[in-house]
């Protein structure tokens, strides 16, 4: 990802004057963040070769039961990238600065990878798109998971200008507003009296996530990490919470249309909880062994799709064949990645 983001997958690329005086900075040392960064790279992974969600009598989640659990276990990946950029957020860049940095540092990777993507897709049967549309260019084409690149942006972008604008207070306020908009009428829209979700806002309704998850993180800034075992605590009770609101969208709000938890309101606090299980492990003797994996993150997180496609055999697979394939796509997306990163003209487009 872009150096300025190089930190969050990527550390933060963008930061607003807001707080200059009183903007404590993060930790020197980011052990945990930086080992939980690949771990998040590959529950991705996770995510992208579970079955395809069918709802039905014998498959009220969507999913079958084992792949419920692993979805959801998985749903804290991309919102710990989100926070992790509001974390490490710096006011003192200036206005000006973090509202360029983020374009001018990640979009030449989007459309790098967008363009590999298209190639790519062009040699695997089905995975171009048969029918074009304006979204398609900023929300990855027939490379799904490239979505996060451009709303990282978004969400980085709104943060900076609610902050100049008005400080935490309208950052919070506008980052809520745009949560309810997206992720809560995506979920909800039946309990304010919408017969369906509207149809312009279901293709934005991941990018209206984005500023919330970037605000929280801002508002973790120096602040202390809970303890290790309180961190645990906090995440088991947002897996549970997880669990039973997804369940209430389906059995109770009756939205069987639900396809995922990624627009769950609980993935908020799930996303949260597991970054600061990162932060409580910053200092600890196996997250400084393995915090070099971070800088392959963005790498893994770009490169996993094309392998997927190359050793997929069927796309509604067992829990054997999720282990076996999500081993082999690991490994191989992970090798690749430390590749790329030593190579001087691919390093740009993949940190």
């Amino acid at each position: 990802m872009p150096r300025s983001v190089r930190k969050p997958f990527l550390r933060s690329a963008t930061m607003s004057r807001e707080d200059t005086k009183s903007t404590v900075a993060p930790p020197a040392r980011d052990g945990g963040i930086d080992a939980f960064r690949y771990a998040m790279a590959v529950l991705v992974i996770g995510i992208h070769i579970l079955p395809p969600v069918a709802v039905g009598p014998d498959r009220p989640f969507g999913l079958p039961g084992w792949a419920v659990v692993i979805d959801i276990i998985c749903r804290c990946a991309v919102p710990f990238f989100f926070i992790a950029s509001g974390y490490y957020f710096r006011p003192e860049r200036g206005v000006w600065s973090n509202l360029t940095r983020p374009v001018v540092r990640i979009a030449p990777i989007y459309l790098v990878w967008y363009a590999v993507y298209l190639v790519a897709a062009s040699r695997v049967s089905g995975k171009l798109p048969e029918h074009w549309r304006l979204l398609m260019t900023i929300d990855g084409g027939p490379a799904f998971h490239l979505w996060f690149l451009p709303a990282l942006v978004f969400g980085l972008v709104t943060l900076t200008v609610t902050l100049a604008l008005g400080g935490r207070m309208l950052a919070i306020a506008v980052a809520v507003l745009l949560a309810v908009l997206g992720p809560f009428l995506a979920d909800y829209h039946t309990l304010v009296g919408l017969a369906r979700y509207p149809p312009h806002l279901d293709d934005f309704k991941r990018q209206l996530a984005a500023p919330a998850f970037v605000v929280i993180g801002y508002l973790f800034r120096g602040t202390q990490s809970p303890r290790g075992s309180t961190a645990f605590a906090l995440c088991a009770l947002a897996i549970a919470a997880m669990f039973v609101e997804r369940y209430t969208v389906i059995r109770i709000v009756g939205n069987t249309a639900i396809g995922d938890a990624e627009s769950l309101l609980s993935v908020f606090p799930y996303g949260a909880s597991v970054f600061n299980l990162a932060r409580a492990l910053n200092t600890t003797a196996l997250a400084e062994r393995l915090r070099s994996l971070g800088k392959i993150s963005l790498a893994v997180y770009l490169i996993h799709v094309i392998f997927i496609w190359m050793f997929r055999d069927t796309v509604d697979t067992s829990p054997w064949q999720f282990v076996s394939l999500g081993a082999t796509v690991a490994v191989s997306s992970t090798l690749a990645a430390l590749l790329a990163i030593r190579v001087p003209l691919l390093r740009r487009f993949v940190t």
